[in-house]
C-alpha cells in the first residue's frame, strides 16, 4: 500500500554548516509548506522544479529564517510524490526550528530511509537502485562510490531485468512446445532452448560471482595484523597508515588491544587491525588483548603474519601459523636489514 501522509526531514548532516537541506513529500506538501513559506501559495506548473526565493514565517508572522525553496510536482520527483525541498541556513537552530513549524501544520517525522522507501514504492526507483542509495552514502573509497554510481544508473537492473525477460520468453517457448506438440507449426527446438537456458544461467551467475567483489566495495575488507610479539606489527600499521598510530617501543607487549584504522588501497577500503602479539603470558590485560587477537583473526578476510627475519621462523612462529589453518594468510618478513 502506498503511503500518503506528509514526511519531513533534514536530508543534509545536522550540525555546523553554511546550509541544510529540508525534504517534504507526500500529497499536499506543497499547500502545507506554503503556510510557512508564503512564496510557494498559488505557484504554476511552470514554477515546478525551480529555486524560488523566500522568508520562512511560524503562525505569528514572526520571522524565522531566509530561504530557497524547490517545489516539485508528482511525479517528477525524487519519491514520485508532491515534494519541497527547501535550503536554510544550516547549525543546530534552522533546520530544526523549521522541521518543528511543519510537524506542528501536520507532517510527520520520516523514518529513517522513508524517501527511499516511498520512491521504490512508486516505482520511481528499482530494488537495485533504492540499495546503491545506501551504498552510495556509505561508500567508503572513490571505487565504492563508481559502483553505486553505476547501479544508480540502473546498470544491475537492467542486466537483471534482461535475464527475467529472457527466461519469461523461454518458458513461453516450453509452454508452446508443450502444448501444441501435435500441431504442425514452426516450434523452437528444443536443442536452442537449452543453449539459451544454458547462456541466462550464465549471466546469473556472473551477476552472483560479482557479489563478493560488491560486498567487499561497500563495507570494506578485513585485515589483520598477526604475530608474536615485538615483531613490528604496530610498525607496520604506522607506515602504512603514514603517521603514528600505535605506539612502537622495543618492549614486548607494547600493544595489549586492537587497534583498527581505514585506509585505501587501490580503490578498496580496507580496516586494518593491530593486534596484542601472540605469546604465553599471565598476565590479565594481556591474555584479555591476545583473546581479541584470535577474535580479530577469525573475522578478518587476510591475516598479514608478521615475523622476525633477523632471528628467523620459531617454534612459536609455526604454532601461530598452524593455529590460523583456513584463513588466506600473506607472509610479511620484517627486520631484514638486521639480518
Amino acid at each position: 500500500m502506498k503511503p500518503d501522509n506528509i514526511i519531513v526531514a533534514l536530508a543534509t548532516p545536522p550540525g555546523r554548516a553554511a546550509l541544510a537541506i529540508i525534504r517534504v513529500s507526500g500529497a499536499g506538501s506543497i499547500a502545507l509548506v506554503s503556510r510557512l513559506i508564503p512564496e510557494l501559495t498559488d505557484i504554476s506548473p511552470e514554477q515546478a522544479r525551480r529555486l524560488i526565493h523566500g522568508f520562512a514565517y511560524d503562525s505569528n508572522g514572526n520571522l524565522l529564517d531566509e530561504i530557497t525553496v524547490i517545489p516539485y510536482l508528482a511525479p517528477k520527483s525524487y519519491t514520485g510524490e508532491e515534494m519541497v525541498e527547501i535550503i536554510c541556513h544550516g547549525g543546530r537552530v534552522s533546520g530544526g526550528v523549521l522541521i518543528s513549524k511543519l510537524c506542528e501544520l501536520g507532517a510527520g517525522v520520516a523514518e529513517p530511509g522513508e524517501f527511499t522507501k516511498r520512491a521504490f514504492l512508486n516505482g520511481r526507483i528499482s530494488l537495485s537502485e533504492a540499495e546503491a542509495v545506501a551504498a552510495a552514502i556509505e561508500a567508503k573509497s572513490e571505487l565504492a562510490l563508481k559502483a553505486a554510481a553505476r547501479n544508480l544508473k540502473g546498470e544491475l537492473y537492467e542486466k537483471v531485468d534482461h535475464i527475467r525477460k529472457a527466461i519469461k520468453n523461454l518458458l513461453a517457448l516450453i509452454e508452446a512446445e508443450i502444448d501444441f506438440s501435435d500441431e504442425e507449426i514452426n516450434k523452437t527446438p528444443f536443442d536452442e532452448i537449452a543453449i539459451e537456458i544454458a547462456k541466462q544461467h550464465e549471466r546469473t551467475r556472473t551477476i552472483l560471482k560479482s557479489y563478493d567483489f560488491g560486498r567487499g566495495l561497500n563495507s570494506g575488507y578485513k585485515i589483520a595484523i598477526v604475530g608474536r610479539t615485538n615483531v613490528g606489527k604496530s610498525s607496520l600499521l604506522n607506515a602504512l597508515l603514514s603517521r603514528e598510530r600505535a605506539i612502537v617501543t622495543e618492549i614486548p607487549g607494547t600493544t595489549r588491544d586492537t587497534l583498527t584504522e581505514w585506509i585505501e588501497i587501490a580503490g578498496f577500503p580496507i580496516l586494518l587491525t593491530d593486534t596484542a602479539g601472540l605469546r604465553d603470558t599471565s598476565g590479565t590485560i594481556e591474555a584479555i588483548g591476545q583473546e581479541r587477537t584470535k577474535s580479530e583473526i577469525d573475522k578478518s578476510d587476510l591475516v598479514i603474519f608478521m615475523i622476525d627475519s633477523s632471528s628467523g621462523a620459531t617454534a612459536e612462529d609455526n604454532e601461530i601459523y598452524r593455529s590460523m589453518e583456513g584463513k588466506p594468510i600473506l607472509v610479511v618478513a620484517n627486520k631484514i636489514d638486521l639480518n
